[in-house]
């Protein structure tokens, strides 16, 4: 079967009998299951109910669930375009659901949104201003008339409107066309391994790029089995996901650095002796910045064989991923010299050194490289500069932003070839493997030197285990003569008088190993610093949260004559 669309992927894994869907909820034996060929008959029911034109924007406001798959291929089934968004009042990171959720419903105005029956009764009460926009209740719609067919449907026609995750800014709609997915989908098959006998398990939220493409389209494309569940459990406690994998003897699953941290600090030795993790094959980690020394205590810790490891670098602006390690190559890394590295320059050394770890070669069909953004000039192995992409998974625009789509999209090299994607990282090749060093939106810039947030930040966390290990920013506050530093850290402390010495210990901290001097030190409640649904932080959002009053400050200390921040 000739297939250049999702809807084709379906229609064949279906008719193959090939694959399908699982969701584990905690505390029960058994997961829902949904096989394909189910899958493809319920969501050809719900497509013949969405009456929309070709095209249209259909938003998926979903609990974590099996619904939310049905919706998804029903939408694509209807020749519509699916809009996946974070479903508001779940607490924790969404909190803040509805204001952005109101936000991405301004920005693609919707014909129709997919639900379930609870969430459109509670729609008004979580503050969803649609106005009059079509809900569809996708759990409780009955079968398809006899004479509705599906639309046709091309390559170059939209599947996806792909909401950023808004670590820097407003959430911006990457537009995915069926032919960038099937690239990525491709892409990741290759580079992953991927056959009919994988079995892959996840917890990252079904509308994150890393959910929506790597767990869910993925098993589509492959035609193997891909178990779900709600991203609260695992965070609740993350050793559901290790028993997942023990239970369906799941060979990939992975996630951003966070989560790997967080089941070395709250799974129970009870819990780790009691699953078997010897099916896992592929434990990828992207998303976020890839942190080898976590990797390898998760590897010691739940004794994977160390080609188990896989870094890998994506984003929503390429599908998903870019750049992978190759299967069974495990995890690399290089030790650089901290003071060269901030002068864009690399130099192996073992004396105030920060290790970078490898994020593999790019992906198959793709061009990965390393630019001086200043004068569009593609740099030499081990020179840090933009990291710029171009291939078949690479989209072409942002929705309605001509813009900030041509910023982007549109880059041209000195010599007029292009286009590429501006990726907004930081990083350099060797040996043909991608090394990531930052963000270049976030770099400070202090005394002339460039200054990765992340050291700062690794280095106050070091004071004091009750300062909450990548739950901290270090950022920028304008000041009277100059820009100041602050570190604005969750802690578990809430006595006062402690709160006043673990500042003290940031200060130090931070001073002893990076040589910079902190002008503010804000202590925050857990749990409250801006995230991404990813987990990645929000270091612009925190710093104007901070600025405007927001933020649930237990303990701040400025520095005598730095100013008012």
């Amino acid at each position: 079967m000739n297939t250049t669309t999702v809807p084709d992927l379906l229609r064949a894994r279906a008719a193959e009998r090939a694959g399908g869907y699982g969701f584990i909820v905690d505390g029960e034996p058994e997961p829902a299951r949904l096989p394909m060929s189910w899958l493809y008959q319920r969501a050809l029911a719900v497509a013949a109910g969405i009456d929309a034109p070709a095209g249209a924007r259909a938003v998926l406001i979903y609990p974590p669930g099996l619904d939310f798959i049905v919706g998804l291929f029903a939408a694509m089934l209807a020749g519509v375009v699916a809009v996946p968004v974070y479903p508001p009042g779940s607490g924790g990171p969404a909190a803040n659901a509805s204001a952005r959720l109101n936000q991405v419903l301004a920005d693609c105005k919707p014909e129709v949104i997919l639900s379930t029956a609870d969430v459109i009764a509670v729609k008004d009460t979580a503050g969803i201003g649609t106005g009059s926009v079509r809900w569809l209740a996708t759990d409780t719609t009955t079968g398809a008339s006899q004479d509705w067919r599906p639309p046709r449907v091309s390559g170059d026609d939209i599947a996806i409107i792909q909401y950023s995750s808004g670590s820097t800014g407003t959430p911006k709609g990457v537009v995915l066309r069926h032919r960038n997915v099937l690239a990525n989908l491709a892409a990741i098959e290759t580079a992953m391994g991927l056959t009919r006998d994988s079995v892959i398990v996840g917890w990252v939220p079904s509308y994150h790029d890393m959910g929506l493409i790597g767990y869910i389209l993925a098993a589509v494309r492959t035609g193997c089995w891909s178990y779900l569940m709600s991203p609260s459990d695992f965070l609740r406690r993350p050793a559901i996901w290790l028993e997942s994998i023990s239970r369906v003897r799941g060979t990939v699953a992975g996630g951003p650095n966070f989560g790997y941290e967080l089941c070395l600090r709250r799974v129970t030795d009870a819990e780790r002796t009691a699953v078997d993790l010897s099916s896992w094959r592929v434990a990828f980690s992207g998303a976020e910045k890839i942190r080898p020394s976590v990797l390898r205590r998760f590897g010691e810790a739940f004794d994977l064989d160390e080609g188990v490891l896989y870094p890998c670098y994506g984003l929503a602006e390429a599908c998903l991923i870019v750049s992978g390690a190759r299967p069974g190559s495990g995890l690399r890394s290089v030790w650089l010299d901290r003071r060269a590295l901030e002068q864009g320059k690399v130099a192996e050394s073992t004396v105030d050194a920060v290790e970078i770890a490898a994020c593999g070669r790019p992906v198959e069909a793709h061009e990965l490289l390393i630019v001086d953004p200043a004068s569009a000039t593609p740099l030499g192995a081990g020179q840090v500069g933009e990291v710029w992409v171009r291939g078949p998974s690479v989209a072409g625009e942002y929705w309605h932003r001509p813009e900030e789509s041509g910023e982007t999209f549109g880059a041209t090299l000195g010599d007029g070839s292009g286009p590429f994607l501006r990726t907004g990282d930081l990083g350099f090749l060797r040996d043909g493997e991608l090394y990531l060093t930052g963000r270049s939106k976030d770099l400070l810039i202090i005394a002339g030197r460039n200054i990765y947030p992340t050291d700062i930040e690794e280095a106050a966390q070091a004071a004091d285990r009750r300062l909450r290990a990548g739950c901290g920013v270090a950022v920028e506050l304008p000041g009277p003569s100059h820009n100041l530093v602050a570190v604005i850290q969750e802690t578990t402390e809430q006595d006062p008088d402690e709160l006043a010495g673990l500042a003290v210990g940031v200060r130090r901290s931070v001073a002893e190993r990076m040589e910079i001097v902190v002008d503010t030190v804000v202590l925050i409640e857990q749990r409250t610093i801006p995230k991404t649904s990813s987990g990645k932080l929000r270091r612009s959002a925190t710093r104007q949260d901070y600025s405007d009053g927001r933020l649930a400050v237990r303990y701040e200390w400025r520095r005598p004559g730095a100013g008012e921040a």
